[in-house]
């Protein structure tokens, strides 16, 4: 399952290249990590706010949250797809969540490790095994369900007043826009694809739910799937009248078999350049995207969109 796919919900996405099939730590032998247990484990963390303690993230939505909370300088580790805020890139890279590498993890002597529950991954009971800590997070669903996720990591971490501003601050911009979207002459029906061939994003997600709040119909917001795969076939009868493509650029689209008879097509209403890990990563970046979704809603088919 490609990176895009998942992406869409956790990095929820939806995370869709975190997805993958669970394989097993390929390349780390016992015999390192009894050693490293011989010589190091972990403490116990009783002042998250010391500026001693050392957090890993598993997941890129979790990873922003804990910078915007004012720990940035406490995170020591990170997934391969955490580069959001730029400071998250420069710090080590310990695999992705599905599959960690637990001989970097074991080295950075992490007192708090932070991660999202997954059936696809075993990862977690295994860093419970070697004696770490590691809090587990669920995958949010809903906008509501973001602002529980943001307030819920925040208690975890001793930031609560920072979460609860955080949060707030998310449902004044959300509402801006719910506001604004009134304002569009025209509800397009919209295409979302994720991923390569025709992967998109079904009805129990947030980014459906904010593609809604922006002033567009998600085209499959009747699948219960979160990350489904449709026929192009369905895509072509469902007709929809702006495409948002976050891999295939439009010259590949325009080329498609038949695809010439889809209303998007046919007046160039594709969208292949937007940031979408701001609408498919649960944290308080989803408002920042949906602003940036609804300017775009405007330029192409209203008035201009209220930027207050």
């Amino acid at each position: 399952m490609a990176r895009n796919r998942y992406e869409s919900n956790t990095e929820s996405g939806m995370q869709a290249a975190v997805l993958r099939r669970y394989t097993g730590a390929v390349g780390i032998t016992l015999f390192i990590l009894v050693l490293l247990q011989m010589f190091w484990s972990p403490s116990i963390v009783t002042d998250l706010n010391s500026s001693g303690t050392k957090i890993v993230s598993l997941a890129p939505n979790l990873t922003t949250i804990v910078f915007a909370l004012g720990l940035g300088d406490n995170v020591v580790g990170v997934t391969t797809y955490c580069d959001d805020p730029d400071a998250a890139a420069l710090k080590t890279r310990v695999g992705d969540f599905i599959q960690p590498n637990l001989e970097i993890i074991l080295r950075l002597k992490p007192d708090l490790i932070l991660t999202q529950k997954s059936e696809s991954s075993r990862s977690t009971q295994r860093l419970r095994d070697l004696g770490l800590r590691v809090v587990e997070f669920g995958s949010p669903f809903s906008i509501e369900e973001v602002y529980q996720l943001i307030e819920s990591v925040g208690r975890r971490l001793e930031k609560t007043d920072q979460a609860l501003r955080l949060v707030k601050s998310m449902r004044t911009k959300i509402e801006k826009v719910r506001e604004a979207a009134r304002e569009l002459p025209l509800r397009p029906t919209i295409y979302i694809e994720t991923d390569v061939p025709t992967w998109t994003i079904g009805g129990p997600t947030f980014t459906s739910e904010a593609i809604a709040i922006c002033g567009a119909d998600n085209i499959f917001r009747d699948l219960d799937l979160r990350a489904p795969r449709v026929s192009e076939e369905t895509i072509i009868q469902r007709n929809p009248g702006l495409i948002l493509s976050f891999v295939a650029q439009t010259e590949e689209l325009l080329s498609r078999a038949g695809w010439n008879n889809i209303d998007a097509v046919k007046n160039r209403q594709i969208i292949d350049q937007f940031e979408h890990r701001l609408l498919v990563r649960g944290n308080h970046r989803l408002a920042d995207g949906m602003k940036s979704f609804q300017k775009i809603l405007f330029d192409q088919f209203g008035a201009t969109s209220n930027d207050e």
